[in-house]
């Protein structure tokens, strides 16, 4: 878990850094990245273990 969140705290400021990613995203890329990244975790996550249907819950 620490080597994950080194990378990303290394990286974020290097991303905002870049002239072409500030002028198109002000500052939010890296955030932009990191949510992408969570979405489709939880994309997979729902492909291995889909929800039961509602009405299997009821009973």
């Amino acid at each position: 878990m620490y080597v994950p969140n080194l990378i990303v705290t290394q990286r974020f400021p290097m991303m905002n850094r870049n002239r072409l990613l500030m002028e198109h995203f002000q500052g939010a890329f890296p955030l932009m990245l990191s949510k992408s990244r969570r979405f489709a975790a939880d994309a997979q996550r729902h492909d291995q273990n889909p929800p039961s249907p509602a009405w299997a819950k009821a009973k």
